[in-house]
């Protein structure tokens, strides 16, 4: 979809504030892209570099992979600009918080690529649809309810 700042705007920090709790409750040390147009966020998790895109979903509701609504997930093409790097893309239910992650070597493949229409954009988008077995679930782990 095309970038929207209004939402961006609503949930950006939002969504990484979340990434962060949870990656730090796990040991890794967290650094905010300086880079506002690139990957969101880097962690180093013993001596280990890893990358992370962040997304929040306002339409879907999930807690976990048993009640996700659909049998795949839905990952905006756009971000296919950073396939060369290996990152995790994350996507976070606004309403319960939920975390789900999948790996970019996973989601940018030929077979799972879709054009759609988007009505409210006027124009044809890609989307790459991973089955959701190829996602990592995290169960919320954090105090109170979404946004």
């Amino acid at each position: 979809m095309m970038f929207d700042r209004k939402a961006y705007n609503k949930w950006d920090s939002w969504g990484k504030d979340i990434i962060i709790e949870w990656l730090s409750s796990k040991g890794h040390t967290l650094v905010h892209n300086p880079n506002r147009y690139g990957i969101d966020l880097y962690s180093d998790l013993n001596g280990k570099l890893y990358l992370w895109e962040v997304e929040v979903s306002t339409v879907r509701v999930w807690n976990n992979e048993e009640d996700y609504p659909n049998e795949t997930v839905s990952f905006l093409g756009r971000k296919s600009k950073w396939s060369g790097l290996p990152f995790f893309y994350c996507i976070i239910c606004s309403k319960t918080k939920a975390i789900l992650c999948c790996r970019s070597q996973d989601i940018f493949k030929e077979a799972y690529k879709v054009e759609k229409y988007v009505a409210n954009k006027d124009r044809v988008e890609v989307f790459y649809h991973v089955p959701k077995e190829l996602c990592i679930f995290v169960k919320n782990t954090h105090r109170g309810g979404g946004h």
